[in-house]
């Protein structure tokens, strides 16, 4: 008998829960025909200046001098 129940009683827990969902699709769609989006437009991009490298007066990072004097202390 409990067997036969069981089935039945979860057959009939999934029917209840099922129903029409004409309400909830109505307002959806007031919803959509309700919602205003306001998006802000998109500024336009600034123009690239590049700029020139000033080393000033530093060593030349591959001077031989350079490479010489740190091999020297090194050593």
């Amino acid at each position: 008998m409990k067997r036969q129940l069981i089935p039945l009683m979860a057959v009939a827990l999934l029917a209840g829960c099922g129903g029409d969902m004409d309400e909830l699709r109505q307002w959806m769609e007031q919803e959509r025909k309700e919602a205003k989006p306001t998006v802000t437009p998109l500024l336009p991009p600034k123009k690239f200046l590049p700029q020139p490298y000033e080393s000033g007066d530093g060593v030349d990072p591959f001077s031989t001098q350079k490479l010489s004097v740190a091999i020297k202390q090194e050593a």
